[in-house]
């Protein structure tokens, strides 16, 4: 799968953890999956070359399961690789986690200076943890191994685990947008950031915009001669991706087909046009604007009103912030309205699913619908889109995609919007109703060709590839944005 230097122990650092003890029956503890395509695409890649991943303990029942060094084998029944626990207090979950990270650097990421939010005890929880995942990286790591941290949750490890072990090849990748300089610099500790991100050997982003965003950042933060710096990390964009083939597999079971029975006969589906939508309850993903652009879409064009249904799940997210309990009252509010202007007795426009929903329902939704919408405001990459593609084994459906969406540059088969122009949103789903058919196979069938060349797989294999190339002694220091 990868093709790793042994004697070199690689150490995955993520504030998210692969796996998670909880308990289920009264004693008895249980242990799943979080679902998530970075957590899923890096959990093989640990069985393959061993090692540790460093992540916090999130799980209720995760204390009674680790060592006492705070280490678990995983996966449970055949460990191949260790998972080490980080404890957070829920004062640091509180300020380091839903504060300085969620309601900082999310909103600032996406360039939604409206939600920003800085407060300094959340700044000091932020660098509390980061100094704890640094430590447990160092504890876990000998000269010469490789660290790869994740995201914007912990910006300070590479900085912090370079003056702990100079040895160490550290790289890092920033999952979300990164902003231009004049939104970035709203951040009190901007120059902290980046410092901690620049002491990484190789930085990653998913496109080439946000590698020039952070090189414009560093240039006007440091002066343009830190860019010609001999350690100036190597920036480079990967844009992640799916696990196509297990994608495709699973909605081609039976199981998938008969939840889209199930749905066709319990929302009475049979014989009318779909729509799926699939997104976390946040205000990035564009919901609401989805909804609006539909009502549009029922009042411009009457015909449609009996024919076609939005199924859309609005999985819950960060509900402790009240920004997130805004975004879902104004989904409900404008569902309620939808309904109760256009609804009939045996047919309702839209169905909103307010729960966590299982992947082969998801997956039911993407295999039946006729188009997939994904309308985020902004994105870094956003993988429904692919999961769309990879998922549509009946060649039936198009895909409909925010041009602000990391995604819409590497899926060239999709029909572009601007979320913002809700007019036109309208007119790109009814363009996408009415495609000829053969018109919507041809298309969908150029898009999954296109994913099915590059995986999630090959994402990781990439990006591997470039760390080890920075860890040559002959790799020296230089940025790209390729």
């Amino acid at each position: 799968m990868v093709a790793w230097k042994r004697g070199r122990n690689l150490i995955i650092v993520t504030n998210r953890e692969p796996y998670v003890h909880t308990y289920a029956d009264g004693d008895e503890i249980s242990c799943s999956i979080p679902t998530g395509g970075v957590t899923a695409a890096l959990d093989p890649v640990m069985q393959d070359v061993g090692g540790t991943w460093i992540a916090w303990g999130s799980g209720g029942a995760d204390a009674d399961k680790v060592d006492s060094g705070d280490r678990v084998g995983v996966p449970p029944l055949r460990p191949k690789y260790l998972l080490r626990r980080v404890w957070l207090k829920k004062s640091e979950v509180r300020n380091y986690y839903y504060g300085y990270s969620n309601e900082g650097l999310w909103p600032l990421a996406h360039s939604l200076l409206s939600k920003v939010r800085f407060e300094k005890k959340q700044w000091n929880a932020y660098q509390s943890v980061n100094r704890r995942f640094a430590a447990a990286a160092a504890g876990e790591s000998a000269d010469n191994d490789v660290v790869w941290v994740h995201d914007y949750h912990l910006t300070l490890v590479p900085g912090m685990l370079k003056k702990q072990n100079p040895s160490l090849t550290v790289a890092f990748f920033w999952h979300i947008p990164w902003p231009q300089f004049d939104v970035f610099r709203v951040c009190p500790q901007h120059k902290q950031i980046l410092a901690g991100m620049l002491a990484a050997g190789l930085i990653g982003f998913h496109i080439p915009r946000y590698c020039r965003n952070f090189l414009e950042c560093v240039g006007r933060t440091f002066g343009e001669e830190a860019l010609r710096s001999p350690t100036m990390p190597r920036v480079e964009s990967f844009p992640v991706s799916v696990d196509f083939d297990e994608i495709e597999t699973r909605a081609s079971g039976a199981d998938v087909a008969a939840k889209i029975a199930g749905l066709r006969d319990r929302y009475n589906l049979h014989g009318r046009l779909v729509a799926c939508g699939v997104d976390r309850m946040d205000y990035t993903k564009g919901v609401p604007e989805r909804l609006e652009a539909l009502e549009i879409l029922f009042d411009r064009y009457p015909r449609f009103r009996g024919r076609f249904t939005l199924l859309q799940v609005c999985s819950p997210s960060r509900t402790e912030l009240s920004e997130y309990r805004s975004v879902k009252k104004r989904v409900r509010e404008l569902t309620d309205r939808m309904v109760g202007r256009f609804a009939t007795e045996d047919w309702t426009p839209v169905v909103v699913f307010h729960r966590k929903v299982p992947f082969e329902t998801i997956l039911a939704l993407y295999r039946m619908a006729d188009v997939g919408i994904v309308s985020p405001i902004a994105d870094g990459m956003n993988l429904v889109a692919k999961e769309f593609i990879a998922a549509q084994v009946d060649e039936r459906g198009v895909l409909a995609l925010s041009q602000f969406a990391g995604a819409a540059g590497s899926i060239e088969n999709a029909l572009k919007f601007n979320p913002f122009e809700r007019d036109s949103f309208a007119e790109c789903v009814r363009t996408a109703l009415e495609m000829p058919k053969r018109d919507k196979k041809a298309m969908i069938r150029r898009a999954r060709r296109e994913l099915k060349k590059y995986t999630v797989f090959h994402w990781v294999r990439e990006f591997l590839d470039a760390t080890l190339e920075v860890a040559s002694p002959a790799a020296g220091g230089a940025n790209t944005t390729h």
